[in-house]
């Protein structure tokens, strides 16, 4: 079992860190049970949902959901509507596991009043749902290695390019919108506001955002724009 997260990451968030935990501890139970040796990207949980993770799973038309849980349960149920957009499918599966891996009739209701929580979730149990899927869809340990390897595809300097990903550089903004958003997008099988939650909400060692807000209002002005 796996209790801490790999460096440089660290969360001090209850909720969120449990959720981290949770994550990479469904993952090693994939690998393990398919006998692995690395996680593939993008992580297959179109195929692992019901092995191994032995979930039932099933397509049912509900009105006004995505998907849904039955807490405390291995039941998942996902809306028809959204079998078409395969980045929204993924991360309703993955969210809807959170639930199933987290949640019962009796999970205690968690506190957004943290200054450090993101705004954009107000009810406490999705957030924490989001945090599982966005852990399980962008393992940490992938996740760094992304940066390195995109890096490399592109000719750029690694440690040049991260500083300026993660400090207040001039070239920051740029670098994530029209290089890292897609192609970590792209890797992963998730949408840009995926990787930019994701991103957003890790914390590196000295509890410091791994985006800084700064650049996270800024891509999200170029994505609702479209550029």
């Amino acid at each position: 079992m796996i209790h801490t997260l790999p460096p440089p990451f660290k969360e001090t968030r209850s909720a969120d860190l449990a959720a981290e935990i949770a994550a990479m501890n469904c993952l090693e139970e994939c690998r393990t049970s398919l006998r692995l040796a690395q996680i593939p990207l993008p992580v297959p949980i179109e195929r692992w949902i019901e092995h191994p993770l032995k979930m039932d799973y099933g397509i049912d038309d509900m009105p006004g959901a995505d998907g849904y849980n039955v807490l405390g349960t291995k039941v998942i149920r996902i809306s028809p509507r959204i079998l078409d957009d395969k980045t929204r499918y993924r991360w309703v599966l993955a969210h809807e596991l959170g639930h199933a891996r987290l949640h019962d009739l009796k999970s205690p209701r968690l506190k957004l009043d943290d200054p450090r929580y993101s705004q954009l979730y107000a009810n406490e149990v999705e957030r924490q749902a989001n945090r599982f899927a966005a852990a399980f869809l962008m393992p940490l340990r992938s996740l760094v290695h992304s940066f390195f390897d995109i890096c490399r595809a592109r000719s750029l300097d690694a440690e040049h390019t991260i500083v300026s990903l993660l400090t207040r550089t001039q070239h920051g903004p740029e670098l994530w919108y029209r290089v890292f958003l897609p192609e970590l997008a792209e890797r992963f099988g998730v949408n840009r506001y995926g990787v930019l939650f994701r991103l957003g909400e890790l914390r590196l060692g000295d509890d410091t955002p791994f985006i800084l807000p700064r650049h996270s209002i800024v891509l999200h002005q170029c994505l609702h724009m479209g550029g």
